[in-house]
């Protein structure tokens, strides 16, 4: 049996070659357990690469704002950012969602943003993107409800 991880250690965070597309598992099913493989490293190491990580995520993604992620999966050979800024969304508003300035990937509650505003907001997004490209963003987060 191998030793728990500790502090002097992480997990990687290079693309998992193994994961179960989520979106192909069937409904409702449930993960019952996992096989990882870890490395030790000394802890300033590590340390020092999350401090890396952490300032990009903070120079190219909105963290300040509320938002659920990334809204969309990239489509082939594409980023979904990249799309949405082409088609002249970055910055685009309804009521308080708004597509971030920073990142065209996000969309932001800039305060008093309703479920309504938001997927108003991504249809335009999806509408507008199709019109310029012929192609039709998938969603990455999940909704839920009516």
């Amino acid at each position: 049996m191998r030793e728990p991880p500790t502090a002097g250690s992480a997990i990687s965070s290079a693309p998992c070659t193994s994961c179960i597309p989520t979106d192909r598992l069937p409904r409702g099913a449930v993960l019952i357990g996992c096989r990882l493989q870890l490395h030790r490293r000394p802890l300033p190491e590590i340390q020092k690469e999350i401090r890396a990580r952490l300032k990009q995520k903070k120079a190219t993604q909105p963290l300040a704002l509320a938002s659920a992620g990334f809204v969309w999966k990239n489509p082939a050979g594409d980023l979904a950012s990249r799309l949405i800024e082409k088609a002249g969304l970055r910055g685009k508003r309804v009521n308080g969602a708004e597509i971030s300035s920073k990142h065209a990937n996000f969309i932001v509650n800039r305060g008093a943003a309703g479920a309504a505003d938001i997927l108003g907001l991504m249809e335009l997004t999806r509408e507008r993107v199709h019109g310029h490209f012929g192609i039709t963003l998938e969603t990455e987060i999940r909704i839920l409800g009516e």
